[in-house]
């Protein structure tokens, strides 16, 4: 029987790292094909959810898989992160190709390629529906702005991210170089004190530049972990790195075995609080505080992992 022969996209518009765990390993050693197509469903979702969009409502219409193609290039093995590329192609009236590429993300190795053919369906009629002007809007600003990805932290990036992130509520909120001394202390524990096993940093990047980061460290409360350190450049805004980054610290935390995450910010990062809310913190505390050249509110923010 002839192999299935398609041809991959230059260019993909998303990318996520998701880990290969003993559950997605068969007998023979390796990835499972049932479980493949498992971890291509979770890259599935969080293509989605970049977009802003949940898959039972995808600009008013919910999705559903009417097909998909895997081909595999090489094998899989438990430990091994797979790089989930993907690109939205081939359209038409009711639907398109969501195209693939799984590779191991720290070599490049390609893994499996292959397509999901998305359809969009009417909600009461439950029929086939005609893809909505929304979503195409959505990816048409999607490929003005450029490709994101997460990725673990790596030398010379603390300093990069507390430069950033002091510029940008700098250039925000007026505030003063007091900022900038917490953050690097922040940065500089977490590079002296880090623990594999409880802790954790990504960093998001776009188009190759990094754009955004968060932080998952323990604290002296067993049990609970705390988020430090998250932001997103104002032109890398609107397109779900934010609730991503909140997204992996939380199932960060439930793997490493933390009961609850809390964090500390302040009233005036209305579009953080905002993110929290959905992500299902809830604010416990509030103290006023003089800091960072302003008056200001302190809040701290839980939820159970």
């Amino acid at each position: 029987m002839p192999r299935i022969q398609f041809s991959l996209p230059d260019r993909f518009a998303f990318a996520t790292d998701i880990p290969i765990y003993i559950s997605h390993v068969n007998q023979g050693g390796h990835l499972d094909n049932a479980q493949l197509l498992t971890l291509v469903s979770e890259a599935r979702v969080r293509f989605f959810k970049s977009l802003g969009y949940r898959e039972s409502d995808v600009a008013g219409h919910p999705i559903v898989v009417g097909d998909m193609v895997a081909q595999y290039k090489s094998e899989g093995f438990h430990g091994e992160t797979m790089r989930v590329r993907m690109l939205p192609q081939d359209f038409n009236r009711y639907g398109f190709d969501l195209v693939y590429r799984m590779d191991r993300a720290d070599t490049g190795r390609e893994v499996a390629r292959g397509k999901i053919g998305i359809v969009f369906i009417d909600r009461e009629t439950r029929r086939v529906a005609v893809v909505p002007e929304a979503f195409t809007q959505r990816l048409a600003e999607l490929k003005a702005h450029g490709t994101w990805r997460l990725r673990p932290v790596q030398p010379g990036d603390m300093g990069w991210v507390v430069s950033r992130q002091t510029v940008l509520y700098t250039q925000e909120y007026g505030w003063n170089g007091e900022f900038e001394a917490l953050a690097a202390d922040i940065a500089s524990r977490f590079i002296r004190e880090f623990d594999p096993a409880r802790e954790r940093g990504w960093i998001a990047e776009m188009d190759g530049q990094i754009v955004g980061s968060v932080f998952l460290v323990k604290t002296d409360t067993p049990g609970t972990a705390k988020l430090r350190m998250l932001y997103v450049e104002a032109a890398a805004r609107g397109h779900g790195i934010g609730s991503r980054l909140v997204d992996e610290c939380l199932a960060f935390a439930r793997q490493a075995g933390y009961q609850r995450i809390t964090l500390w910010t302040n009233s005036v990062l209305a579009d953080a609080r905002r993110l929290y809310e959905r992500a299902g913190f809830q604010l416990i505390e509030e103290e006023p505080h003089h800091s960072f050249g302003h008056d200001l509110i302190g809040q701290v923010w839980a939820r159970d992992c």
